[in-house]
């Protein structure tokens, strides 16, 4: 029997909250079931040294989570797989902490319940939760208001159920139970958990003497430090049984075990460039919806409909404001291009034509939305038309007392910032009545305007320059999909194939060049983040379904191929396979690199030493290391991470000093990134206190945050949880048939 099962058993976990939903971030929901028929169910983790099966998990509980706006965000896909992996950690979270909870019996009594969670001086967030949804969406009240609010609302809920009876009584217990007590509950027997955990680490006795030592160690050193990472690679060599007798010797140390299934692969990435023809027979499309465009009534839907991206301030709230006022027009494009939009009319289109725009050329429409001039205007804005009108009469006899009435009258917001004074234009935001009146008459006029806001009293100061607001529709240039089947068969078919004899032969046939990355199962993803030549590309990640379940099926071995995987910013992506490694012990393909890098690090750090061999000064070690630069008189002490100055940390030089007995005797210390020569000229060490309350309550307060910090991800680890969602994904993708 499965461990929720189990779980279920001894603890009553609601299994319902944590639902297959895990599983169908990354798998179609419609297909699981259809595996599940005759072919057995794959675990989609494990924890506890159990499996985790999708059918003892409510299929449906989170099957609607809102995952859909990844599709609409750069390197949405990443962000998919990293928001699955922390809701598929957070669910085994709760599966962990409930047995956890059960096994050591911590309760929460009724009375705890009401006096301390409910009407206690700090009541639960769920308790106030619910109080807030008395009040007002976008009402902002604060938590002593709600607290106070706490009595009414507890005594609404009752009587409502005292009156209540049947269903409705049985809804209303519900709601209270599981949306306030059970919550409540349950935040209550985490935070007692972690208390229980976070206090049992006190400091000793001798943790705290330790500490004082630490803190009383004292040396004032003379040193200069010479990095590794400074020297070049090419200067030493690591031979390939160097690195087998490494990886022999060190394989099964924890720093070189996996923890889950990992690919290290080779790629290209193929560019597919739209042609000439692409392009003129994109232009000939574009140029048919010049005529829509210049008679649509409503530009907003219309280039929401046909353009690819909005150009421009396009997009407003049609209920609110103009349909599109657009944006000024601005001479981006070429001096003809600009000219002739100069000369339109309103309601003409200009173009096609192409621009580019953020380094990518895009064909353009253009359409004058409006022409008129700048305007200065102030006004009044009242709730009474009578009043409006008063006001009106008042300033056509008189505009000086503009100022006097405006300040008495106006109930305009901006009042206090601009004095009832607003600058507009063809292409700015303002309510249809408003700036229809505003740009449509002269200079002088005064009129009322009626608007959803009230009735606005104005009076046009003065017109400045004629100013046009263009609406654009744009287009990508793109290839076309005979474009695209060329370059798949001819490049990234031709690639696939010469690769598979001589990987590097290929690339330099076909004029690609090859990236690297180690890709684990749990996030497959690519980062090309690192690399310059592509960093530019629309996603600056990597995740393909199809790469992944090709890269991790069971059968893949170094040197296979991938056919060209078509990637979402339209590129064909060709992976060789360098390694695969499971859980435990990695594969020498997979560890090869990173441990032929510790070797390098270490010859060049054994090179340092050898060149320092025999110098009697820091000033002679700093010249041979080539001026890298003395640090004198510098206090060090015991308790510190690294060298003042020296970028990396690193302990270990710290108390290999220490063990230096005597002074002003020039040592060579190999640290973990750098080599050191080191003079000790002065040891001040005080005697530690007799008393250590102190320090035992600093080395309690350290451990006890550092145990605040680490539980949840110590908890996973101690219930030592797999995920295999994505495991699960590539079995069923690659059983299909």
């Amino acid at each position: 029997m499965a461990l929720v099962s189990k779980i279920r058993e001894k603890s009553g976990l609601i299994v319902f909250i944590v639902g297959l939903g895990l599983l169908l971030f990354i798998i179609p929901f419609d297909s699981i079931y259809a595996f599940f028929g005759g072919r057995g169910e794959q675990p989609i983790g494990e924890v506890y040294g159990k499996p985790i099966y999708p059918s003892e998990w409510d299929v449906m509980a989170e099957f609607n989570q809102n995952t859909g706006r990844f599709s609409t965000v750069p390197n949405g896909g990443m962000y998919k797989m990293h928001e699955a992996k922390n809701h598929f950690q957070r669910k085994m979270f709760d599966t962990i902490i409930n047995t956890e909870i059960d096994k050591i019996g911590i309760r929460v009594s009724g009375s705890e319940l009401k006096d301390y969670l409910i009407f206690g001086e700090n009541p639960s967030q769920y308790v106030l939760n619910t109080v807030r949804s008395f009040y007002g969406m976008d009402e902002e009240v604060s938590d002593d208001v709600l607290k106070d609010s706490i009595p009414k609302m507890y005594n609404y809920f009752i009587n409502q159920m005292n009156s209540a009876t049947g269903d409705q009584k049985a809804s209303l217990e519900a709601q209270w139970v599981y949306g306030v007590e059970k919550p409540a509950k349950r935040q209550r027997l985490i935070e007692k958990y972690f208390a229980m955990a976070k206090y049992a680490v006190v400091g000793t006795t001798d943790e705290a003497t330790k500490l004082q030592i630490q803190q009383n160690s004292k040396l004032v050193v003379d040193f200069i430090a010479k990095e590794a990472n400074t020297i070049m690679d090419t200067t030493v060599s690591v031979s390939e049984d160097k690195i087998k007798s490494y990886y022999e010797k060190h394989k099964e140390d924890e720093e070189w075990r996996t923890d889950e299934d990992l690919a290290k692969i080779d790629f290209v990435l193929i560019n597919v460039e739209a042609t000439e023809e692409d392009k003129a027979a994109m232009m000939e499309n574009v140029a048919k919806m010049k005529k829509n465009f210049a008679e649509a009534k409503n530009d907003t839907a219309f280039i929401d409909l046909k353009s690819d991206v909005a150009f421009g301030e396009n997009m407003q709230d049609p209920s609110v404001f103009d349909v599109i006022p657009g944006a000024d027009f601005a001479g981006l494009f070429s001096e003809n291009i600009n000219n002739e939009i100069e000369n339109a009319p309103a309601g003409s289109v200009v173009g096609p034509f192409t621009f580019t725009w953020q380094a990518e050329e895009i064909i353009v429409l253009a359409k004058v939305r409006s022409v008129a001039r700048e305007t200065k205007v102030r006004h009044i804005l009242v709730n009474d038309k009578d009043l409006a009108d008063s006001l009106a009469l008042a300033l056509k006899a008189d505009t000086s007392q503009f100022s006097t009435l405006c300040e008495k009258y106006t109930q305009d917001p901006g009042y206090a910032q601009n004095n009832g004074y607003y600058d507009l234009g063809p292409a700015s935001r303002f309510v249809p009545s408003f700036k229809t009146f505003s740009l449509e008459n002269e200079a002088g006029s005064i009129d009322v305007v009626p608007s959803q806001f009230g009735f606005h009293v104005i009076e046009i100061v003065e017109k400045g320059e004629l100013k046009r607001a263009m609406a654009y529709i744009v287009k990508d240039i793109v290839p076309s999909v005979d474009t695209r089947n060329v370059v798949y068969e001819e490049k990234g078919f031709g690639f696939m194939e010469a690769a598979q004899s001589n990987f590097s032969a290929a690339l330099d046939q076909f004029g690609l060049q090859s990236y690297e990355a180690t890709m684990q199962i749990s996030i497959p993803v690519i980062d090309l983040t690192g690399e310059d030549a592509i960093y530019n590309s629309a996603e600056s990640t990597i995740y393909n379904e199809e790469l992944t379940n090709w890269l991790f099926a069971d059968d893949r071995t170094a040197g296979d191929v991938s056919v060209p995987i078509e990637l979402k910013d339209g590129r064909f992506l060709v992976a060789r396979v360098k390694g695969t490694s499971g859980y435990g012990v990695p594969t020498y393909e997979i560890v090869k690199d990173e441990m032929k890098a510790r070797l390098v690090k270490d010859a060049k750090m054994a090179k340092i030493t050898k060149q320092l061999k025999g110098v009697g000064s820091i000033a002679e070690a700093e010249s041979i290391l080539g001026g890298s630069g003395a640090t004198l008189d510098s206090e060090i002490t015991l308790d510190m991470n690294g060298f003042p100055g020296v970028a990396q940390e690193d302990v270990k030089a710290i108390a290999k000093t220490f063990l230096i007995n005597n002074l002003n005797e020039l040592t060579i210390i190999e640290g973990k990134e750098s080599v050191y020569v080191v003079v000790v000229k002065e040891r001040n060490i005080t005697p530690v206190a007799s008393d250590k309350t102190e320090a035992i309550a600093k080395v309690s307060k350290n451990r006890q945050s550092y145990v605040e910090r680490t539980i949840n991800l110590a908890l996973l680890k101690m219930a030592d949880v797999r995920d295999w969602r994505v495991k699960a994904q590539v079995h069923y993708a690659n059983t299909e048939n």
